[in-house]
């Protein structure tokens, strides 16, 4: 298992305990986003903007996922 992935797993079991914590979300959707899981990633941004609809960073990555989905399809 290399160093993302264990980060991805991590993360992942740290939202499962605390789903409401808005600041760890766009760090999972980073980590779905890097290995390609494009619909992964935007789904933990919308629970991140929805958490916290004014957090730039979480939006502006949504951008750039909604981006890379333009131009994968």
């Amino acid at each position: 298992c290399g160093q993302a992935e264990a980060a991805e797993a991590a993360f992942e079991r740290f939202v499962a305990r605390s789903p409401h914590e808005p600041a760890v979300w766009p760090f999972l959707a980073r980590l779905r986003q890097a290995r390609g899981a494009l619909d992964e990633a935007r789904a933990a941004c919308d629970r991140a903007v929805l958490l916290d609809p004014k957090d730039a960073r979480s939006l502006n990555l949504r951008g750039m996922i909604e981006v890379e989905l333009d131009l994968r399809d």
